[in-house]
């Protein structure tokens, strides 16, 4: 129902739609009817959750003139979730779609046991208040009665012609993503200072000596 009211109400053809990993990538698959090309990013189930959030942030940045939406769920914003103050810092205003069934729900029936014993499955959160934490608009809907009335209400909210899109100056800024592995640990722990190291092609550096 969140989707089919979602579809009915958005203009999809102005519209760059992403799900995310798990469950909300095989409720958006079937339903999602595509008009214009380059208006659904779609991908595996091999990246992390909270994939989407980046994606739809990225997507924006580059068609500041589309309405650009994640779908993702309760899982996926424990991941990822403080992006959202990203998106209202720089101002990248996208509507994200977040379905809360309070669990894990595709992992039920593998998990039994750490479900019965430990709650493992079991995800709690008030994430509308969340969001609005971070500086972003955000809604709790519990009637399916009120999901049209909730969109529209944030569709109002976003500078849908990109007006206010902007992003801060920005400067190069050496990044160390890995710790090179092939000397022995007692240097690595300080004996013998490490130098950084270019990685070629890809624009990265390590940490490291050969």
């Amino acid at each position: 129902r969140v989707l089919r009211d979602l579809y009915d109400t958005v203009d999809v053809a102005n519209t760059i739609v992403t799900h995310d990993a798990g469950s909300p990538r095989d409720q958006l698959v079937p339903f999602w009817k595509c008009i214009s090309p380059h208006s659904y990013i779609g991908w595996g189930k091999s990246t992390q959750l909270g994939y989407g959030l980046g994606l739809a942030m990225g997507a924006k940045l580059a068609c500041p003139d589309k309405l650009c939406i994640n779908v993702w769920g309760d899982a996926a914003i424990g991941f990822t979730g403080t992006d959202l103050e990203t998106a209202a810092r720089d101002g990248i205003p996208i509507l994200s779609i977040l379905l809360n069934n309070e669990a894990m729900a595709i992992e039920l029936p593998i998990m039994p046991v750490a479900t019965k014993k430990y709650r493992a499955t079991d995800i709690t959160g008030d994430y509308a208040a969340f969001a609005r934490s971070l500086g972003c608009h955000g809604e709790r809907v519990t009637e399916a009665s009120e999901i049209v009335p909730a969109l529209r209400r944030a569709l109002a909210a976003l500078p849908l012609d990109g007006e206010g899109l902007g992003w801060g100056a920005s400067r190069p800024v050496k990044r160390w993503p890995y710790w090179r592995q092939r000397a022995p640990i007692t240097r690595l722990r300080g004996h013998t200072p490490l130098q950084p190291l270019p990685i070629e092609g890809r624009g990265f550096q390590g940490m490291g000596e050969d």
